[in-house]
């Protein structure tokens, strides 16, 4: 007999049909769309928590962040459970925030997050119906059955059937193919637009939490952004912090009102907003922002940040307070866990981590293979590594990641990073000026481009 959604959770259909349709969800887009599974993982996380907290009479949890609800089940809901969420917790606040801003593939280790993911949703949601509400209609847990994959145009046929979380899949998909498929840009944007506007009409908070991100740091004109905002405001009345008071500074900044945008990060502060956070430690580094933190301040902030939601920009900044006051041990396992979980397209994190392994003689060709890897990214991105691997005195592969870099260039490129170039060209030369050829290929690089 064929598996068909929802049959890992048939036993909650009737006792609780929203959790049931979330986690239908959650299993179409797990090999397609894995941030997607996340996502709704989180919700039904958040949901057996607080059913857990009221059937067991925990006062004043409604005040509390999920973490702190998951820290008083401890003890009273299996360990098995409870680290299983812990662990994926981080992953599932973070992935509205990651699916907006990056292209994230899908992964083989993503996808095995996400199917553990819904496994651990599985044997949660079985513990609170049969063994905390005692409704035991079964005697035992079925065995965890991997979905099926699904495909385009069964998300595309969900979608115009009316599914809004379907639709929301099906505008991610030509958001990618706008990006990629250059001769049909406007009509993949068209369709993108379409479906995510057709989902948030359908009140479908990730596809508002996206929009809302979309139209504040993108918006083309004062109209757009103020749209933006309020649905800003709309997700703060559904008790939605995290993005919405940094996505509504972005957009006060943007219209150059400077000081509502500070109000409302320090307002992001306070609600728990992490991305509000990261963004006023960063722009307390700027005088003219009269935003007076001390150096401690800011690591607690940061802390507290990546605690809510883990995203990659307040673990790079973290690390480089940890360096600064020589806890290098902490850095590195910061960075070790954020390359592990956030989707680093601009290579900060590998880059820190690649230096610190190096610098910190634990494990100098991983290290080095981090720096290369940020080195893909862009030329700038080879410049910047190139001048990292001679920090840290790995003159052979400095030289080399160089000389293919310069080779493989776009002449814009080099002329941008012309600064660079001249500077990184010589050092090199000092230190291989026994090697004709290399040496010729380094003093004449830069002809012609003036």
């Amino acid at each position: 007999m064929s598996y068909i959604f929802g049959d890992n959770v048939s036993f909650v259909k009737n006792e609780n049909p929203d959790l049931f349709k979330e986690y239908i969800y959650a299993e179409k887009n797990v090999y397609s769309h894995p941030y997607l599974t996340f996502n709704r993982l989180r919700v039904i996380y958040e949901e057996l928590t607080n059913r857990a907290c009221d059937k067991l009479s925990l006062d004043g949890y409604k005040n509390e962040v999920f973490a702190k609800r998951l820290i008083r089940l401890r003890g009273r809901v299996p360990d098995s459970l409870i680290r299983g969420v812990e662990s994926l917790r981080p992953i599932c606040n973070a992935a509205s925030h990651q699916l907006m801003n990056s292209e994230v593939k899908s992964n083989e280790k993503l996808i095995n997050q996400a199917l553990k993911g819904l496994s651990i949703a599985r044997d949660f949601a079985y513990w609170y119906y049969f063994k905390l509400v005692k409704n035991a209609e079964f005697s035992s847990l079925p065995e965890f059955v991997n979905p099926p994959s699904t495909s385009f145009e069964e998300e595309l046929r969900w979608a115009h059937e009316g599914d809004a979380y379907a639709a929301l899949a099906v505008s991610e998909h030509h958001r990618h193919m706008a990006l990629y498929d250059g001769d049909k840009k406007d009509y993949h944007e068209s369709l993108f637009k379409a479906f995510l506007d057709y989902s948030c009409d359908k009140g479908v908070v990730e596809a508002l939490e996206w929009k809302s991100t979309l139209l504040t740091s993108l918006g083309k004109n004062v109209d757009e952004i103020r749209e933006g905002i309020a649905i800003c405001d709309r997700l703060i009345k559904y008790g939605i912090v995290i993005n919405s008071y940094h996505n509504k500074a972005v957009a006060f900044a943007r219209m150059n009102r400077k000081h509502t945008a500070i109000n409302f990060l320090k307002k992001g502060v306070d609600a728990g907003d992490p991305y509000a956070i990261n963004f006023y430690v960063q722009w307390s580094s700027y005088p003219e922002n009269d935003i007076n933190l001390s150096q401690d301040e800011c690591i607690r902030l940061l802390e507290k940040s990546v605690s809510i939601a883990f995203n990659g920009e307040a673990a790079y900044y973290l690390s480089i307070y940890y360096q600064n006051l020589g806890e290098h041990s902490k850095a590195i396992d910061l960075l070790e866990d954020s390359v592990e979980k956030s989707a680093d397209k601009r290579g900060l994190l590998e880059s820190q981590l690649g230096k610190l392994l190096i610098n910190q003689r634990r494990d100098k060709s991983r290290g080095i293979q981090f720096l290369i890897s940020y080195a893909r990214s862009s030329f700038h991105a080879a410049i910047c590594a190139v001048e990292d691997l001679l920090s840290v005195d790995c003159f052979d592969v400095a030289l080399t990641l160089f000389m293919e870099s310069f080779k493989s260039a776009k002449d814009v490129d080099i002329v941008e990073n012309r600064e660079s170039i001249d500077g990184l060209r010589s050092a090199l030369v000092d230190k291989c000026y026994e090697d004709e050829k290399t040496l010729f290929f380094l003093v004449h690089c830069l002809d012609g481009l003036d």
